[in-house]
C-alpha cells in the first residue's frame, strides 16, 4: 500500500448558531473538543491533525486547545466552510482531509481506520459512512477542491 498524506481537519466554531459553546461540554469526562482530538490522534500522527476554525474573535479560544494537545490550528472564512479548507489546502499540500466537525463525540476511530484504508487502497475521491452519521466523517482527495471542470453533484 503506497504511504498516502492525509489531514484530520477538525472543523469547529466556538459561537455555533443552535448551541454556543457546545464543543465545551463535558462528555464522560472530557469536553467534546478534546475527545475528538483524542481521537483524530489516534487515527494519524498529531502533526496531522488541525482545527479549522472561522476568523470571529471567539474562535481564538481555540488557539490554547490547540497548544495544548500539540496541534495546529487554521483561521479563515468565518461563513463559508469550503473557502476555508480551500484556503488552507492551496498552502498545505496533502493527498486527502479528513473532514469531522467538532461535536461529533460519537466518532468511532476503528470505522475511520477502516474507511483511510479503503480510500487509499481504491485511490477514491471521496467516501463517507453511509447514511452520513456521527459515527465517522467524510475523506476527500484533496485535488477535488481545486478542479477545474465542472465536476458531479456526488463529489460536490
Amino acid at each position: 500500500m503506497v504511504k498516502k498524506d492525509i489531514i484530520f481537519a477538525i472543523q469547529c466554531r466556538v459561537n455555533s448558531a443552535r448551541l454556543p459553546g457546545k464543543l465545551f461540554f463535558n462528555f464522560f469526562n472530557e469536553t467534546i473538543i478534546q475527545r475528538v482530538i483524542r481521537i483524530a490522534c489516534t487515527c494519524v500522527k498529531k502533526d496531522n491533525v488541525i482545527i479549522l476554525s472561522g476568523s470571529n474573535k471567539k474562535n481564538f479560544l481555540l488557539k490554547d486547545i490547540a497548544k495544548k494537545n500539540g496541534i495546529k490550528i487554521f483561521f479563515g472564512e468565518e461563513k463559508n466552510v469550503y473557502q476555508r479548507y480551500k484556503k488552507f489546502l492551496k498552502k498545505n499540500k496533502y493527498d486527502y482531509v479528513f473532514r469531522i466537525t467538532a461535536d461529533n463525540y460519537l466518532m468511532q476511530p476503528k470505522i475511520i481506520k477502516n474507511m483511510m484504508k479503503d480510500i487509499i487502497k481504491y485511490e477514491y475521491d471521496y467516501s463517507y459512512v453511509s447514511p452520513l452519521s456521527h459515527y465517522a466523517g467524510e475523506f476527500i482527495k484533496t485535488r477535488i477542491f481545486f478542479h477545474k471542470k465542472k465536476i458531479s453533484k456526488k463529489a460536490k
